[in-house]
């Protein structure tokens, strides 16, 4: 799979296991929110940094390869966002939107990534496995997701990864 380095950082962690995804956006335009013209973190680790940039309707990155990353927030509650990430990840033109709750501490200049990795166990009501892999799950509705991720979230589920935020805009 081709993958540009903004990409990775943000993918790379999914592709290694299942995830949630959808083959169309789950976040309405209307319901994301910008309060940030430009977002550039750094996962633990790492040499380089990623940056984001407000366009339009999303955050736009651009992969080595020239293809764009669109991310967006939707608020959920107290710094807590779902974030939905869709771009051409494999190089083939095919677009692809991953999902995962995303916590910020501002004060700390740190952001959690939560439930952005799914196993057969995820697999339910809602959250239909994909037919193409054993344990990415393929989204058609968010709140089967946010149910889930919420419920996981509040029994004590560990960060997957956490960012450093370096410059917020």
């Amino acid at each position: 799979m081709r993958i540009g380095r903004a990409a990775a950082l943000i993918f790379l962690p999914l592709m290694i296991a299942g995830c949630y995804s959808s083959k169309l956006p789950l976040i309405p335009a209307g319901k994301a929110v910008f309060p940030y013209q430009k977002i550039v973190y750094q996962e633990p680790g790492a040499t380089n940094a990623t940056t984001f940039v407000h366009e339009g309707n999303a955050y736009v990155s651009q992969t080595e390869q020239g293809d764009h990353v669109q991310m967006l927030f939707m608020p959920l509650k107290d710094n807590l966002y779902v974030v939905q990430v869709g771009g051409n990840v494999d190089g083939n033109g095919k677009v692809v939107y991953l999902y995962g709750l995303l916590k910020l501490d501002l004060p700390n200049k740190m952001a959690a990534s939560y439930v952005a990795v799914a196993d057969k166990s995820d697999i339910g009501p809602g959250l239909p496995a994909c037919t193409d892999a054993d344990s990415t799950i393929c989204l058609t509705d968010l709140k089967p997701y946010l149910d889930h991720a919420l419920a996981l979230m509040a029994a004590g589920a560990e960060p997957m990864t956490t960012y450093k935020l370096l410059d917020l805009e």
